[in-house]
């Protein structure tokens, strides 16, 4: 059995780390939005190994960076 078969993902919601995608696919921005927002410091990220390839946010940096994130309502 390889390495990949025995491995048991961990759900979203419990993970300590989440990558680029993820984070655009539990907001619903687009991937080219998340990494805009980390490259302009509006949003923590960490590149494991010094590889920017990698980056990873944690879910309590991505709940504060929505939570200091202004909304409002759009006009029709």
């Amino acid at each position: 059995m390889s390495k990949k078969a025995e491995r048991h993902p961990i759900p979203l919601n419990q993970r300590l780390a989440l990558t680029v995608q993820e984070v655009a696919d539990t907001t619903g921005f687009s991937y080219p939005f998340i990494d805009q927002q980390i490259a302009a410091g509006n949003l923590a990220a960490c590149a494991p190994g010094g590889s920017g390839r990698s980056k990873r946010v944690r879910p309590a940096d991505v709940d504060a960076w929505l939570q200091a994130t202004p909304w409002e309502p759009l006009s029709a």
